[in-house]
């Protein structure tokens, strides 16, 4: 009888030889998955601990979504994480970071997808655990649009969420949408009321080319076969009040236009 501790995302290795261990009687393809058209080797191991530490030595690098899979194996074995050396490996000591980990699979597809990617820290991937539905959403956009953007922005984006993840909450992400970079108070309180107009007047969209620092706003809109002229005029005027509103607050912060 097999088991499977497929944990990677690729079948093969650069090793020539396909390894598989014998727990039990039962047999654990430990590298090439899935297939047959190797030589292979029969080991005889004592435990699933001691097979996946072998499989994993077989794969270099290893990314979290792939740390993920080998998480979501122990936890359906009742293995100790401890006796997986690849956590330790990667600073998992705890039941908290643990947990943190096996949590990536749970994540939307393009968050996934960045981790497969780039190595974000810990801390970071702790903060998207704890974000409500409506916040993973908001950030999975924003890998939709920036797949390819470097771990360090990323991480920016993700403490701005959980700066401001009360007024992001039930808000879709925007292409292009930027938070300020200065963190002020002024700043987020202004971040906020664009998100909170941004979500009213879509598919239109305000925003600002320089931080604020002209004190000029950028009403973006195309109009097309779907979205006329007259739809975006309807738009901003039933949004007028906000729109003012928002303009008042940055006159009153010597931010105004």
């Amino acid at each position: 009888m097999n088991g499977s501790i497929k944990w990677i995302n690729g079948s093969a290795t650069l090793s020539p030889i396909k390894f598989i261990a014998k727990i039990d009687n039962r047999l654990y393809d430990l590298n090439h998955f899935d297939r047959d058209d190797f030589n292979e080797e029969v080991l005889e191991l004592d435990n699933l601990e001691l097979a996946l530490n072998l499989s994993v030595s077989l794969y270099t690098p290893i990314s979290f979504l792939e740390l993920s899979n080998i998480a979501k194996i122990v936890d359906d074995n009742n293995l100790d994480y401890k006796k997986v050396d690849i956590f330790a490996l990667r600073d998992i000591r705890t039941d908290k970071n643990f947990n943190t980990i096996l949590n990536i699979n749970n994540f939307p597809e393009s968050i996934r997808k960045y981790l497969t990617l780039k190595t974000l820290p810990l801390k970071s991937i702790e903060l998207i655990t704890t974000f409500s539905k409506s916040l993973q959403d908001f950030l999975n956009g924003f890998f939709i649009s920036n797949i390819s953007i470097s771990y360090q922005k990323a991480k920016i984006f993700i403490d701005n969420i959980a700066i401001q993840k009360e007024a992001l909450e039930g808000v879709k992400y925007i292409d292009g949408f930027e938070f300020a970079d200065r963190k002020t108070s002024t700043h987020i309180e202004i971040d906020n009321a664009l998100i909170a107009i941004n979500s009213k007047i879509f598919p239109m969209s305000i925003s600002t080319d320089d931080n604020f620092e002209s004190g000029k706003l950028k009403i973006s809109f195309y109009v097309d076969k779907v979205n006329s002229y007259d739809k975006f005029i309807d738009i901003l005027n039933s949004n007028d009040k906000d729109i003012r509103t928002l303009i008042e607050f940055l006159k009153g912060h010597d931010l105004g236009l």
